[in-house]
Parts: structure tokens; C-alpha cells; sequence
């Protein structure tokens, strides 16, 4: 084979747009494009064992370095593996280039058993799809995909490969196509300067690049000069935190929460960020979390230039002395894990840098309160609901971060939909620790079954809701796919352990029995 088939043009396209990283889970219609890989070593290769590892990774990949990574997935039952962890990265709104293997184009017409309509699986959770025709559109092809991956902040691209596309002569040129991102109105930021300085209790609503870095810190200025507080979706991509940065009060799950915390606003302004609704209806609550009272404006939606309207706000506020940061001080903790013991060893854990997955659902929900003053490090959450995120962020995370230690914090249910990604951990040794929050129970399902009325605390337990009978043996599972692991009970086995497995190379798992 040499370096003029379709596969490898297309990866030079993708490498010359700085696209060089792939999550792959590769079937009989990619093995030209698996192959063409190792004619470029600049291409970094993570194998994942299950579709939906190799998504997530690439959302946690993408929220961690701002720029696409690809996926190489099989026919339209490979991304239908994926779809879950695909729809959690699309509502984060992250970058991605899937490249979807299908059948040659003179093969199709047959309905072998693998063939199925590729286009309408991805459309749902895509921003762009597209299959390539020929060789000679290629080119094009490619280099829409990539742009449309980089526009509004980060967007979810699809290009389906046809076999004979990939192994066929190339028959194209390089195409560059350049990233759309929607300025600011003037208008929009004239009238949210108004209501910063009109005296009212103002609520600032961050979401993406307002988050984390310069975005966050001119968010901080901002309020520092207006008096406005600034508020977090409970679910966010990505978060910045440490006790130097300016902090944001999170916005509650559960509805009445949600609610009691909006309440004293009469203005919210969104910069970056939706209006918050509940996550699910629930009888005799609102699905708008914000006052009825309230005034609400958007500065810049997700898909916008988040970054200039920052800037432009910050600029008319002027400059302001921010509040003097405070560290943490987390008491040492001692005795039978519970959910509080646990986030309060984590938090006291937090060293400078880390990147915290934070899919531990009932079990970690204190978590974010308790760390606002811990050293400076990133937070990861799952933004689109569907559960089997974290571990694979965590792998993403590692990958674009070699050089900074992660800590996956995992419901055990919720690990369980994508255990397979500790192998890939494991060959790339990386440096993440996971702990699993073991209360052999979906306790976020309880918890929604008693909010909606279907069941009570004191009833029967339903076996659909338990995870026990057999309990799941996690340090067994981890060490099965090359990750040493130990269980934890107490506090203080846990806080040795952790702060251990942070300092160390290579994957961990923790058991944490709750």
C-alpha cells in the first residue's frame, strides 16, 4: 500500500487542521483507514474496546484541550454504540469528527447484514453529517467536517467513509475551510450593562468558555464591578476552581432546590448558557427554574463568541479589586465511608492541577460545595444525562493531559455501562485514579422515583433498582483489564490510598464501600 489512497488523504487532512488524535473501535469497513494510520506516527491511536468509550473519551478529550478529536467506528451498529456517550458530548458542546466506515458504494444495493442507514442514526446526534461520494469530493468532504467540528464553540461532525472511498486512489486536493463563530450583538451587551448598574439583584448565568481561564476571570471582574453573583448550570462541561478564581454557585438538581436559589434574582443574564430548566417534569413542580418574576437576557448563547462578549462587558464594567481568596481547610476525616466521609477525603485530597470526572450522581452531589477553596483544578461532569460518561471522560481527560494526574469519582451503576475503558487506561498507563462510590444501588433512580410519587422510602424494594445479588466485585473487574485496585471502608484507608494513587503513574481504582 502507499501513501496515495483516499484513507490516507484523509488523514493528512485531518493531521494539517491539527486534528491528531483518535479514539478507534475499527471494524472489517475501516482496515484501510486502521491500517493507513501507522504510516503516521504523529497520529496518536487509542483503541477502545466498546463504541460508547471511544465518544466519551473524545468529549472528555475535546472539553480539556478545546480542539476535535476523531473517532474510527464501524457501519451504523458501531455508532450506535456510541450514540449515548455521543448525545452527552453534543449537549456539553464539544468538538468531534466521527469517522463512520460503511460499506463500498456498489455493495449497498445487496442489504448485507451489517448495512443499515448510517446517515439517519447520526443525524439525531450530530450537528453535520455527510457520506462521501467518490474519491474526487473527498477532499471537500473532509475539510467540511473539520470546520463544521470547530464552529460555534465546538460541534459534533460525521463523515461516513464508503470502503472503495478508502482504499481508492486519492483523486483530490487539500481543502481548507474556515470555522464560523457568531459575534455578539452590540445591542445585547448594551442592555446587560444596564442592568448591571441599575441596582436590581442581579444573577450572571456562566456556561462554556465563561467557565474556565480567561473566560472566568473576566467573568470574575465583571462581577466584582457590578455586584452581580455569578451562577453555574448544574451540569457544565467544563469548570475551573480553586480558591485564587472567582466562584460560582452551582444551581441545584433537584427542582425545589433550583428554585429556592434563583428566587431572590430579578435579572439573570446568560453569557454562555441556557435557560436553566429542571431536568425532568415532576407533578405539581415547574419546569422553569428561574422566578416568573424575573427578567432574563442572553449576552452570548453556547454557540456564540463567548469569549468577545466577555470582553466587551468587562471592558465597560472596568477594572475591579476581586475578593480576597480563602484556601480550604478540610478536617481530616475518620471512620465507616458515607457519602459525606467520602467527599470530604476528596476534597481534602485535591492537589494542584487535577482534573476531577465527577459522575458519582447521588454519592458525590456535596462535593462541589465542599471544594470552592482547594487548589486549582478542572471539574468535569456528565451534561447530557445519559450515565456510562465518566470513565470514558477520564480516559479523554488522561490522554489530552499526560502531564496532570485525574480523578474519576463513579457511581458503581454508572461505571458499569463502560468498565472496558480501564483497559485503554491501562495500555496508555495513564495516570488516573477511579473511584468507585460501591452502594450496589441506582440511588438517582430511587431518588426520582420518590420525587415523581411512584414509590416511598419505606416501601418494598424493587429489584430493578438494586445492584446487589451478586454485588459487583470492582477490584476484581479492574484488575481483569490491567488496573491494580484495592476496596476501601474507612476514611482513613481511603485517604492513604488517594493521595498514594495521585502521586503515582499509571491507573487505580478504588472501591469505596458505601
Amino acid at each position: 500500500m502507499t501513501n496515495e489512497t483516499g484513507a490516507h488523504f484523509l488523514l493528512e487532512n485531518l493531521l494539517k487542521s491539527g486534528v491528531d488524535t483518535c479514539f478507534a473501535n475499527p471494524g472489517t469497513s475501516e482496515m484501510h483507514l486502521t491500517a493507513a494510520m501507522e504510516d503516521y506516527p504523529d497520529v496518536t491511536k487509542v483503541l477502545c474496546l466498546f463504541e460508547g468509550g471511544a465518544t466519551g473519551a473524545a468529549d472528555g478529550y475535546a472539553r480539556m484541550t478545546r480542539k476535535p478529536a476523531a473517532t474510527l467506528l464501524h457501519l451504523g451498529p458501531g455508532l450506535a454504540n456510541g450514540l449515548a456517550n455521543l448525545h452527552n458530548a453534543k449537549k456539553a458542546g464539544s468538538s468531534m469528527i466521527n469517522i463512520v466506515g460503511d460499506h463500498t458504494t456498489f455493495h449497498k444495493k445487496y442489504d448485507a447484514p451489517l448495512n443499515s442507514d448510517v446517515e439517519g442514526t447520526a443525524r439525531p446526534y450530530s450537528d453535520w453529517v455527510k457520506t462521501t461520494q467518490g474519491p474526487g469530493t473527498l477532499g471537500t468532504d473532509a475539510a467540511e467536517a473539520i470546520a463544521a467540528a470547530k464552529s460555534h464553540g465546538g460541534q459534533i461532525a460525521t463523515l461516513i467513509i464508503p470502503a472503495d472511498v478508502a482504499w481508492s486512489e486519492r483523486d483530490a486536493e487539500l481543502v481548507y475551510v474556515t470555522p464560523t463563530q457568531q459575534a455578539p450583538e452590540s445591542a445585547a451587551i448594551e442592555q446587560a450593562l444596564q442592568w448591571l448598574q441599575n441596582g436590581k439583584p442581579t444573577g450572571i448565568i456562566l456556561g462554556q468558555d465563561a467557565l474556565f481561564g480567561e473566560g472566568l476571570k473576566l467573568a470574575g471582574q465583571i462581577a466584582a464591578g457590578s455586584g452581580a453573583t455569578l451562577l453555574s448550570p448544574y451540569a457544565s462541561a467544563r469548570t475551573e476552581r480553586g480558591y485564587d478564581l472567582p466562584e460560582t454557585t452551582r444551581i441545584p438538581f433537584p427542582v425545589d432546590a433550583a428554585v429556592a436559589t434563583l428566587s431572590r434574582f430579578e435579572q439573570l443574564i446568560l453569557i454562555g448558557a441556557d435557560e436553566p430548566v429542571a431536568f425532568f417534569a415532576y407533578p405539581g413542580k415547574p419546569s422553569r427554574v428561574a422566578p416568573e418574576t424575573a427578567k432574563l437576557m442572553s449576552v452570548a448563547t453556547p454557540r456564540d463568541d463567548i469569549g468577545r462578549a466577555l470582553k466587551q462587558l468587562a471592558t465597560l464594567i472596568g477594572p475591579a479589586k476581586s475578593p480576597t481568596p480563602e484556601s480550604l481547610n478540610v478536617p481530616v476525616s475518620a471512620g465507616a465511608l458515607t457519602p459525606d466521609l467520602l467527599t470530604d477525603v476528596v476534597a481534602a485530597s485535591v492537589t494542584e492541577g487535577l482534573i476531577i470526572v465527577d459522575e458519582g450522581v447521588t454519592s458525590t452531589r456535596s462535593f462541589f460545595g465542599k471544594s470552592a477553596g482547594c487548589p486549582r483544578h478542572d471539574y468535569l461532569v456528565n451534561v447530557g444525562g445519559s450515565i456510562g460518561a465518566g470513565l470514558p471522560l477520564a480516559l479523554g481527560a488522561g490522554i489530552a493531559c499526560p502531564d496532570r494526574p485525574v480523578l474519576c469519582l463513579s457511581g458503581d451503576g454508572s461505571a458499569a455501562f463502560t468498565l472496558q475503558a480501564l483497559w485503554s487506561m491501562a495500555r496508555h498507563n495513564l495516570n488516573v485514579t477511579t473511584i468507585i462510590c460501591a452502594n450496589n444501588s441506582y440511588e438517582i433512580l430511587k431518588g426520582e422515583m420518590f420525587r415523581v410519587g411512584a414509590m416511598t422510602p419505606d416501601g418494598p424494594k424493587n429489584p430493578l433498582l438494586e445492584l446487589d445479588g451478586p454485588c459487583m466485585n470492582w477490584v476484581s473487574l479492574a484488575e481483569g483489564f490491567g488496573v491494580s485496585a484495592q476496596r476501601c471502608e474507612t476514611a482513613e484507608d481511603l485517604t492513604a490510598v488517594l493521595q498514594t494513587s495521585l502521586a503515582s503513574p499509571g491507573p487505580y481504582l478504588i472501591e469505596a464501600a458505601l
